[in-house]
């Protein structure tokens, strides 16, 4: 939970270099939760979202950090978003399937793909 919390920029860079060298080499799912926005959005393979209610959604990087959806993940309104992060231009909705379930954290751990929660930490 959160393990760059308390890390200069250098430190932060080191330990998430090591994790995905760990997680390439071993095959394995690395599960972090972030509070950063900027360091999840770079780092990130699959995105869970979660927020009070639950895991609001497993998604790419680029939907998951979609002005959108961290205005609604994060209850901000418009003129809080812009004030934090820019006017942001608008984009076309994309085209998705129909909605199915989303896979429960036991696929990625054996599939061996990198999870990273953003929201809401529990404990």
């Amino acid at each position: 939970d959160e393990p760059t919390s308390f890390l200069d920029i250098k430190g932060k860079i080191e330990l998430l270099t090591i994790l995905r060298q760990l997680a390439q080499e071993k095959q394995v799912a690395v599960i972090v939760s972030l509070h950063e926005l900027e360091l999840a959005q770079k780092i990130a393979d699959t995105v869970v979202c979660v927020s009070p209610q639950g895991v609001s959604g497993v998604m790419t990087p680029k939907d998951a950090f979609a002005a959108e959806n961290i205005r609604t993940l994060y209850r901000l309104t418009k003129e809080q978003y812009e004030a934090l992060y820019g006017p942001q231009p608008e984009r076309e909705p994309e085209r998705r399937p129909a909605k199915q379930e989303p896979p429960r954290f036991e696929h990625y751990i054996r599939s061996g793909q990198k999870l990273l929660r953003c929201g809401y930490t529990t404990g």
